[in-house]
């Protein structure tokens, strides 16, 4: 996508630059990385396929199952390797499950089930998840509403289901155990009840360093087998199925933005938040 000034901002065109030109002299080589999407809006899925097509040129987009083998061990890295993930669970998904389904690919779709099975989705998303909104970006009913429960039937027949929260409410400053126990716990129930499967992955919300402490961390650890983070950085050294390092892009990024995210540029201003999560 070319850069847009009411969808972008400044500071993306500054990254776009750096990104450019640090790709050129500097591309990844043997990473295991995770990508971090949210919303898929109808009028971005051609600069979606334009990211899918570049993100193919230089990794093997992998599926969940492939993604966890590498984190355990069981298979070797070999190359650039990188899984999608999507958070929210927003109906616009959709597009992009259709594109991924035409390419053959599968991605972690992470869900909210309060927000599934809310009365007033759009002012579940605008009060829980998304309080300030572009319309620029999100437009149309479909990118504030969520996925249904017959939807995300259809998704897991080809895609991985986890948890994002039950309400999208976790904070670090929360230590109330039943509280936290609902966010974390109830919504696992609610998604294998409804879905009839095993939900082994949880998302932590927002800036997982704000919304996770160390209550919360030992309860996500005890219920779930993968805990994907808001945290970028690669998944090859020091892998931790307890704390998978993800990196944000946008399907309606620069493409040159999202080689800065892909950056060292971008990963070494993690280490501190690394070191952060590791200490709760």
């Amino acid at each position: 996508m070319k850069f847009n000034a009411h969808i972008h901002g400044y500071p993306h065109l500054l990254k776009t630059i750096l990104g450019i030109i640090e790709f050129y002299f500097a591309k990844p080589k043997n990473k295991l990385f995770v990508l971090n999407l949210h919303g898929t809006p109808l009028k971005f899925i051609p600069d979606f396929e334009l990211l899918l097509d570049f993100l193919g040129k230089h990794f093997e987009i992998i599926s969940p199952d492939t993604f966890f083998k590498l984190l355990n061990k069981e298979e070797t890295i070999n190359g650039n390797k990188l899984l999608l993930t999507f958070d929210d669970g927003l109906k616009n998904n959709l597009h992009a499950v259709r594109v991924l389904n035409e390419r053959n690919l599968s991605a972690c779709f992470f869900i909210i089930p309060s927000f599934v099975e809310s009365q007033n989705q759009k002012e579940f998303y605008l009060k829980n998840i998304r309080p300030i909104v572009n319309p620029f970006i999100e437009e149309y009913e479909e990118d504030f509403t969520s996925l249904s429960w017959e939807d995300l039937e259809n998704i897991s027949k080809k895609h991985l289901i986890g948890s994002h929260t039950l309400n999208h409410t976790m904070n670090a400053g929360n230590t109330d155990k039943d509280f936290l126990s609902e966010e974390i716990i109830e919504s696992k129930i609610i998604l294998e009840k409804k879905l009839n499967l095993k939900i082994d992955s949880f998302c932590s919300i927002n800036n997982t360093l704000l919304s996770v402490n160390s209550e919360s961390k030992e309860i996500i650890n005890s219920f779930y087998s993968f805990h994907f983070t808001t945290i970028a950085g690669c998944n090859k050294e020091l892998a931790d199925p307890n704390f998978i390092k993800r990196i944000n892009t946008e399907c309606f990024w620069t493409i040159g933005a999202v080689k800065f995210s892909l950056g060292n540029m971008n990963l070494r201003r993690q280490k501190s938040k690394i070191k952060e999560f590791n200490s709760l």
